[in-house]
């Protein structure tokens, strides 16, 4: 077989990550993740363009687990991506301008996830209540936000903070004004912190800085995810496995712990499931979306779901053979042939390995499109 792309790699990846998951996940729904049919088939499919072909599966359990499952995470942060990618872009044509402002909390090695967390999200619904926020909407010309949540863990704990796009009316902004505009939400920051009892330092409990690009931004606020291209590159440099120990987001400990047990890991990774389970990712302020008319926000379970109705079905297997499949590791390597190889090619693959395939196009006679077909 050739040699995989990056995008492949990192795919192969989030399946191993995953595979130790449904072994040792607390969450039960994630331990049947990508494993199970809803059915008696699997289906495979194949869309993209005949430059970039992109292998799907259908039919299969999901849990939607934006925290814990490196496979569903992965695909959220995509779709969260493209739509943030899309408001940015319209705002920038609106003549707006945006700040990445990062807000973070003081915090030390034992510090309870769980209120650390809630300590955040208190805080921050205090910075934008009431008039004080109003007053400060209005003088910086301030529309609207989007806010995601990242976390790491380190030597000095839970380490839980918020990135921000700040979406302004216009870009005539001085340096004075966002000086004075960061040490203002430094103050409310710190206010609604101090009412949980925590603080944040003033050297970094605020930053804003200014933003002079779209596409970028999207991918940065939704990095959390650790699961695209980046992950393979850090997983295959001897530099970051070295570095092992240091801050480290919850996708690095699970990557390390499923390559080298440590009863340290294990502890925090369950930690990890117990306390960011059913919490947001990404909050959107009012009326946001609909500078760049974007439909109803998908639920996290949604976008999954959604996700396997995309590209044309071209084979399918039975459920259990598909499981087999998954747990012997293989199944990335079937949907890299798909991709590189095409559908014949596939399923002489699984029928190397046993398993057995019914065909629902033609395989000879697909073609994938030159060009990307537009959404219907």
């Amino acid at each position: 077989m050739t040699t995989m792309t990056r995008s492949q790699d990192a795919r192969a990846l989030r399946y191993l990550h995953r595979n130790y998951l449904h072994s040792h996940s607390t969450l039960p729904r994630l331990r049947r993740c990508g494993l199970f049919g809803v059915g008696s088939h699997v289906g495979l499919k194949l869309g993209g363009t005949a430059s970039r072909p992109i292998a799907g599966v259908s039919g299969v359990e999901t849990c939607g687990s934006v925290w814990a499952c490196p496979v569903c995470s992965s695909r959220i942060a995509a779709h969260r991506n493209t739509e943030l990618n899309k408001v940015n872009t319209a705002w920038r044509e609106r003549g707006g301008s945006i700040l990445f402002a990062t807000f973070t909390m003081r915090h030390q090695a034992g510090d309870d996830l769980g209120t650390l967390w809630d300590g955040l999200s208190a805080a921050w619904r205090r910075l934008v209540s009431g008039k004080g926020y109003l007053d400060l909407k209005e003088q910086y010309g301030i529309e609207g936000y989007v806010r995601v949540v990242e976390v790491t863990h380190g030597e000095n704990g839970w380490h839980v903070h918020t990135h921000t796009a700040l979406y302004l009316r216009d870009g005539n902004l001085t340096d004075f004004d966002l000086a004075q505009l960061q040490q203002r939400l430094y103050a409310r920051w710190v206010n609604g912190l101090s009412k949980d009892g925590f603080t944040a330092s003033q050297a970094h409990g605020v930053d804003v800085i200014r933003t002079y690009e779209t596409s970028g931004l999207g991918s940065y606020m939704t990095k959390f995810a650790m699961t695209h291209e980046s992950l393979a590159m850090e997983m295959t440099n001897s530099a970051g496995k070295e570095a092992r120990k240091t801050n480290r987001s919850p996708f690095r400990i699970l990557a390390d712990l499923s390559d080298r047990f440590d009863p340290n890991d294990v502890a925090l990774w369950e930690t990890w499931e117990t306390h960011s389970r059913g919490r947001r990712m990404m909050t959107w302020s009012v009326g946001l979306r609909d500078l760049a008319n974007l439909s109803r926000e998908l639920t996290d379970e949604e976008i999954v779901a959604l996700d396997q109705l995309r590209g044309e079905l071209i084979m399918s297997v039975p459920s259990k053979q598909w499981a087999s499949l998954v747990r012997r590791n293989i199944a990335p390597d079937v949907l890299s042939v798909l991709e590189n190889f095409g559908p014949c090619a596939t399923i002489d693959l699984l029928a190397y390995h046993g398993i057995d395939v019914t065909i629902h196009t033609n395989p000879i006679a697909f073609r994938l499109p030159d060009t990307e077909r537009a959404a219907a």
